[in-house]
């Protein structure tokens, strides 16, 4: 009922919110049916590998880098091979550690550690196809597990895979970051535990949440539950400042105003003072002269205002939210009038 009674003013458009391999069967629909793009307010991604998972390769692999394990790592590499799920998760950024060169998993390569060629092979067309789409998720928000050990990259030697817990950059030019010895940089982006941080998000920074959290938590840890509340209940488009009642207006009387006498300065668009300002300065000097004491009046808000000598003032409002309004009025002493 709540966020029914907040969206009531909205027409009925879609929010999808994906979990890990969820974002990928989200990001297909859209590139697949896009009149549903026009239907789509946003798309929350909760830990989705966009750019794959190095950890499936290990998988693939049994994990035959740590002997001695409790859990039947041989059957379970097997029906891994079988499962085009679990190639849709591999890396698709350099991870291969050959030393002076970092290199993509081909799928010559996934054959070879255990996994199935042609199935790899079909990921692989799969994601190019979700890249040339060039499709920019409507509203994306991506929610990004950090901090917790995360294999990043790989390194295979004799057949086994070796997981590595850093990944490597690019530079300006598309080749690798380099020390000062001319070997590429390691670096520990960290991730959630199963997605590294850099392959989780394809929007900016600024559409990107960062939690703490470990990769099956971000569907159901409280941080990110609420981060979803707030999305879905958020404005389309923005509303004005915070509480307030729209936008103000300033009405002064337009030929000038008797030296020593009292006039009325108007305020439309409110009929509270609340969070209002009102100042009047001198034009020439900047000096505050009067501080009017706005009142509800007439559905608005008025002050009388006497001003002291001649010359030009200028009327500042605010309220905190937009530009301030300013307006300049001209004081008369009585024989300059005539």
């Amino acid at each position: 009922m709540e966020l029914r009674a907040l969206c009531e003013d909205r027409g009925p458009r879609l929010v999808f919110v994906a979990h890990s391999m969820g974002g990928l069967v989200v990001r297909a629909a859209l590139v697949h049916e896009s009149d549903l793009v026009s239907d789509t307010r946003a798309v929350i991604t909760l830990g989705t590998p966009f750019f794959g998972a190095a950890k499936a390769a290990v998988i693939l692999n049994g994990d035959r880098a740590r002997p001695g394990q409790v859990l039947p790592t041989r059957r379970m590499q097997a029906l891994a091979a079988t499962l085009p799920g679990v190639h849709d998760l591999l890396p698709d950024y350099r991870c291969v550690d050959e030393g002076l060169e970092v290199t993509r998993l081909s799928p010559e390569t996934v054959g070879a550690i255990g996994g199935n060629k042609e199935l790899a092979a079909r990921s692989e067309e799969f994601r190019t196809r979700m890249r040339d789409a060039g499709l920019a998720l409507p509203g994306h928000r991506a929610v990004v597990g950090v901090a917790q050990p995360t294999v990043q990259s790989l390194r295979i030697k004799s057949g086994i895979v070796h997981a590595q817990y850093e990944t490597f950059r690019a530079g300006a030019g598309g080749g690798l970051k380099l020390d000062v010895d001319g070997v590429p940089e390691r670096f520990d982006r960290a991730g959630d535990g199963t997605v590294y941080r850099d392959a989780a998000s394809i929007g900016t920074p600024a559409s990107t949440t960062y939690l703490p959290i470990q990769h099956g938590a971000l569907a159901k840890h409280n941080s990110a539950l609420r981060y979803v509340h707030a999305v879905l209940t958020e404005h389309d488009e923005h509303l004005g400042p915070v509480m307030g009642d729209g936008e103000l207006g300033l009405a002064l009387p337009e030929d000038g105003v008797p030296v020593g006498d009292a006039w009325t300065l108007r305020v439309t668009g409110t009929a509270s003072p609340a969070g209002v300002t009102c100042l009047v300065v001198d034009a020439a000097t900047g000096r505050a002269v009067v501080r009017p004491r706005l009142l509800g009046r007439d559905g608005g808000l008025a002050a009388q205002v006497t001003l002291p000598d001649s010359g030009l003032y200028r009327v500042v409002l605010e309220n905190g939210g937009n530009a301030a309004i300013t307006q300049l009025v001209l004081a008369v002493a009585p024989e300059e009038a005539d």
